[in-house]
This record gives structure tokens, C-alpha cells and sequence, in this order.
């Protein structure tokens, strides 16, 4: 009877070779297609950005329930020239319950705003973007975000992906060599 060591340490199948090679295949697409798509984003200009503005109609801190006990909040606000929700997501824990306090009290209902965010289909289906580049009001910045965290999640990917490129050619290599 083989046992999990002898398994471990043996000659690799054909069946396992093809299991193995076509989840690494899978990872590796995974990983190509975040990778991409962070750092097609973290290139993104304010220019490319879609831009509202207009009054704010509507304001509040929304609270999620998550994972049990946890919740996650978002500062949810409207523009009288939209009829999509716009939020910025606050995080978990007291934290965000302060901060979610101090946009509520930076905010006032009929200031003029002028907000630049990116949509998509996935925003436009749930009536809400949390995908906000910059927030004016009376022409100064009053919230601003950056790319860098996409940019670094594109790196991450391409390392994780770089390593399943190894791996896969590590396991081809032992294949190769169980066969002779």
C-alpha cells in the first residue's frame, strides 16, 4: 500500500501531471488577469475619470453587517444632478465610526460639489460607486486618493503569477524526469 510519502516522493502520473498543470494554468490566467487590470487602473489619469457636480441632496454613514458580529461602514452621499449613490468606503471598527463622523459633520446638505470617480457596470448595477477619485467643493480638494495601492496589488499579482510560471515548470521538468 503506498503511502502519502512514497506518493510524495514518487514518479508523478499522467492523470496528476494534467490536474497539477491545468490548476496552474488556471492561477496563472487568475493572476495575469488582476494583475492587468490593477495596473491598467493605477495608470489611469483625472482626466479619464467621469465628473459630476451639483448639490448634495443626500447624506449618511451606512453600516453592513459582515462576517458574523463585524461590520463595515461606507460614507454614502448624493448630487441632485444623479441618481447613482456615491460612497467612500470607511473600513471596520471605531475607527471608521470616528471618521464616518467627520464626513458627516465636513458636509452640509446644498454644498456644491464636483466629484470625479470612475464607473463601471458593476457601480451602475448597484446604484453606488465607491470608486472616487477626488471631491471639490468651492474649487479646494477636499478628498483626494491615489493609485498606488492598485499599482501594488498589480505588482503582488505578477509575483504570485511568476511564481506559479516557476512552479508549473518545476513540475513539467519533474514529469519529464519520472518518465525515464
Amino acid at each position: 500500500m503506498a503511502t502519502w510519502k512514497h506518493r510524495q516522493t514518487g514518479p508523478i502520473t499522467k492523470s496528476d501531471y494534467r490536474y497539477i498543470m491545468s490548476l496552474t494554468l488556471m492561477m496563472v490566467i487568475f493572476f495575469s488577469y488582476l494583475a492587468f487590470t490593477m495596473l491598467q487602473d493605477s495608470l489611469k489619469k483625472i482626466d479619464d475619470m467621469a465628473i459630476k457636480e451639483g448639490q448634495l441632496i443626500y447624506k449618511e454613514v451606512v453600516k453592513e453587517q459582515y462576517k458574523g458580529n463585524n461590520y463595515r461602514y461606507t460614507f454614502v452621499f448624493r448630487l441632485n444632478t444623479m441618481s447613482q449613490f456615491l460612497g467612500i468606503f470607511l473600513g471596520s471598527g471605531e475607527s471608521a465610526i470616528e471618521e464616518g463622523k467627520q464626513w458627516n459633520d465636513k458636509f452640509v446638505t446644498g454644498d456644491n460639489l464636483k466629484v470625479y470617480y470612475d464607473n463601471n457596470f458593476i457601480t451602475e448595477s448597484e446604484n453606488i460607486t465607491r470608486l472616487i477619485w477626488r471631491i471639490e467643493k468651492d474649487n479646494q480638494v477636499i478628498y483626494q486618493t491615489g493609485t498606488r495601492g492598485k499599482r501594488i496589488i498589480g505588482i503582488v499579482c505578477l509575483g504570485v503569477d511568476l511564481i506559479f510560471i516557476a512552479m508549473g515548470l518545476w513540475i513539467r521538468k519533474r514529469y519529464k524526469m519520472s518518465k525515464l
